[in-house]
C-alpha cells in the first residue's frame, strides 16, 4: 500500500478521534453544568424551608461620662420596632446575721430598666445605675434600702447587664420559629417563665466600682421613687403602658420578672 495513502487514512482517523475527543469534552461540560445547577436548585429549595437565623447579643456596654451612666448596645435579627428591655443587674450576698431573718429576700438589685426598639437589627438605651440620697451622695438602689432597715449586703464587684425579648413583645409563631433554630442557639438565648413562656435572653457582666462622690441633694425624697431595687421596701418600675399586662416570671435564670417586667 502507498505511503501516501496510509497518511491520509491516518489523517482521517486522527480528524475523527479528535471530533469525538471534543463531542465528548462538551458532553462533560454540559453534565457538569446540569450537576451544579441542579445543585444550586436544591440548596435554594433548602434555603427557602430554613428558618431564619434568630440573632440577640449585646455587642457593647461603656460608660458615658456622665455618673453611673451606662450606654448598652447590641444587634439582632429581630423585626424593626420589636422592644426589647435592657437591665442592669447587680448581685449580692447577705451578711450572716441579717440572712437568718431575711431568708427569702432576694440577692440582686435591679439598678435600671430601660425598653429599646429595634431598628435596622440594632438597638441601643442608656442606663442610670446611680441614685442620688438625700444627703446628695451618689448611691446604688440597695444602698438606699440599706439605710432603711437592718440588712446589710456585701455586693458583687460586677454588674450584668441584659437584653430581653419578652412573651408579650414577641411576633406571631414566634414559638415554631425558634424551635426549629440549631440547638446551640436555643441553649444560648432561649428561657422558659413558670406558665411555659418562651422568651430569648442574652447578657454581658462587667467589672463596675460602686458609687462615689455626690451632687445637689434631690428635691424630694427618694421613698416616693418606683423604681429599680429587688428588695421589698422598693417598688418595682412598671412598663410604659401600665400594669394592666401579664405579670410573668422565669424559672431557669437567676432572676425573677415578675419583678423585672411586671
Amino acid at each position: 500500500m502507498p505511503l501516501s495513502h496510509l497518511l491520509n487514512v491516518s489523517s482521517v482517523s486522527f480528524t475523527k478521534f479528535n471530533n469525538l475527543r471534543q463531542q465528548c469534552l462538551k458532553l462533560v461540560v454540559g453534565l457538569c453544568l446540569l450537576i451544579s445547577c441542579s445543585s444550586c436548585t436544591l440548596l435554594s429549595g433548602f434555603s427557602a424551608f430554613s428558618p431564619p437565623v434568630i440573632e440577640l447579643a449585646i455587642r457593647q456596654v461603656e460608660a458615658t461620662g456622665r455618673p453611673g451612666v451606662y450606654a448598652v448596645a447590641g444587634n439582632t435579627t429581630l423585626p424593626d420596632q420589636t422592644r426589647l428591655t435592657v437591665s442592669a443587674v447587680r448581685y449580692l450576698q447577705y451578711s450572716q446575721q441579717a440572712a437568718l431573718t431575711a431568708i427569702a429576700e432576694p440577692d440582686y438589685s435591679i439598678l435600671d430598666r430601660q425598653f429599646a426598639e429595634v431598628r435596622e437589627g440594632n438597638w441601643q438605651a442608656n442606663l442610670n445605675l446611680w441614685q442620688i440620697a438625700s444627703d446628695g451622695n451618689y448611691q446604688e438602689a440597695w444602698q438606699l434600702d440599706q439605710r432603711n432597715t437592718a440588712i446589710r449586703f456585701n455586693p458583687q464587684p460586677t454588674v450584668t447587664f441584659m437584653a430581653t425579648l419578652d412573651p408579650a413583645s414577641q411576633p406571631g409563631n414566634f414559638r415554631a420559629q425558634v424551635e426549629r433554630q440549631d440547638e446551640s442557639t436555643q441553649i444560648a438565648l432561649t428561657r422558659f417563665t413558670t406558665d411555659g413562656e418562651l422568651y430569648l435572653e442574652t447578657s454581658q457582666v462587667l467589672t463596675v466600682s460602686l458609687p462615689s462622690g455626690n451632687t445637689s441633694p434631690p428635691s424630694t425624697t427618694l421613698s416616693s421613687s418606683p423604681r429599680r431595687s429587688s428588695s421589698s421596701q422598693v417598688n418595682v418600675s412598671q412598663s410604659p403602658e401600665g400594669d394592666s399586662g401579664k405579670t410573668w416570671s422565669q424559672t431557669n435564670t437567676p432572676l425573677t420578672p415578675d419583678q423585672l417586667f411586671r
